[in-house]
């Protein structure tokens, strides 16, 4: 997580942002958490009125009012969960400017025996990948994970108003499968190393024999070059189908874990409701509820994933950034700015 953290440094000219994607996120959070209660509401007054409690034309007006408040809304949750997808759109381009320039930049600076022991589109295929990974994962979170969050916290304080031991459950099933995604990454990220170590090889060598190809052509080296290739690829395969089951067979029991919990948590909702302790509009209130808390928990392992290849990505971005530049060349942009990094610097500005 610190990589990631280094990278919210790295890009701080995009605060502006940021702020903006926060403020959305919250703002649907809230439109989206009265949905629940709004349709709790229009289920005691149909059971009243249909108990014979209540006027059914006052109940009529009654839920007609309500279904416009749901979609108020609904509408609400939808316009500013687009407005922003798109700062988070633009925060995730801009990003990948400044990451790209900024790069590019280092490049430039670095001296030639680094370059000797690289492969030139090694060099190339990395910064794709890592830039890629960081902000496709910066983009999910701006979109959707945030909000989330905020459901999240503001369920578990709801359901803790209503019965205590809901909120209990749920504090539980959170930080174990988190633990459990956790233990399942840990060996997830190595095989992932492995697997971008062989790809960002063959796809390096693929770019400079395409660019080089008559000095490849004048070697009649077609058909090594091609086996190299094939090999690097296949060889992924094996690591494919270890990273798979491995990830297969933990997300068993995680969703074991979770299904377990949840039963738990209706049994408790609905014998409260036979019991009389809530009322058929708290009981739907509270399933719903219950539903916008696991969401965030289902989707915990896909977000773990996007967050370890970031990560990843992140570390191979800044190797290269911490790599000393050679120091004539230091001198030279001590004493003058370059234009990459003006164009690095006007990129970043919101």
């Amino acid at each position: 997580m610190t990589s990631l953290l280094r990278i919210v440094r790295f890009t701080r000219a995009l605060a502006p942002l940021y702020i903006a994607i926060i403020a959305c996120s919250v703002l649907t959070a809230v439109a989206g958490l009265a949905v629940p209660f709004l349709i709790g509401h229009a289920t005691d007054t149909v059971a009243g009125a249909v108990g014979g409690q209540g006027a059914t034309g006052t109940a009529v007006r009654t839920v007609i009012l309500i279904a416009v408040a749901v979609l108020v809304a609904e509408l609400a949750v939808t316009v500013i969960s687009n407005v922003g997808g798109w700062f988070g759109d633009v925060m995730s381009n801009r990003m990948r400017t400044i990451l790209s320039v900024r790069y590019y930049d280092k490049l430039l600076h670095l001296p030639q025996r680094w370059f000797d022991g690289e492969i030139t589109g090694t060099i190339v295929a990395r910064l794709n990948r890592s830039i890629t990974e960081i902000t496709n994962f910066t983009k999910m979170m701006s979109n959707s994970f945030a909000s989330m969050l905020i459901t999240t916290a503001a369920v578990l304080a709801i359901s803790a108003y209503y019965a205590w031991p809901l909120t209990v459950l749920l504090l539980i099933v959170f930080p174990v499968y988190v633990w459990l995604t956790s233990l399942t990454s840990v060996k997830w990220q190595r095989l992932e190393g492995e697997k971008n170590e062989q790809i960002d090889i063959a796809s390096g060598r693929f770019a400079e024999v395409v660019g080089q190809i008559r000095v490849v052509k004048s070697f009649v080296r077609e058909r090594g070059e091609l086996a190299d290739f094939s090999r690097r690829f296949r060889s992924t395969d094996a690591t494919t189908r270890a990273q798979s089951t491995h990830w297969h067979r933990m997300d068993v029991i995680r969703r074991a874990f979770l299904n377990l919990i949840f039963f738990g948590i209706y049994v408790i909702i609905f014998v409260r409701t036979v019991q009389g302790q809530f009322t058929l509009g708290e009981m739907v209130l509270l399933i719903q509820l219950m539903a916008m808390a696991k969401a965030p928990v289902e989707s915990m392992s896909w977000v773990i994933d996007s967050a370890q290849r970031a990560i990843a990505g992140s570390k191979d971005y800044f190797r290269v950034m911490e790599t000393p530049v050679d120091p004539r060349t230091a001198a030279v942009m001590a004493a003058r700015p370059t234009d990459a990094a003006d164009a690095g610097h006007a990129s970043g500005t919101a």
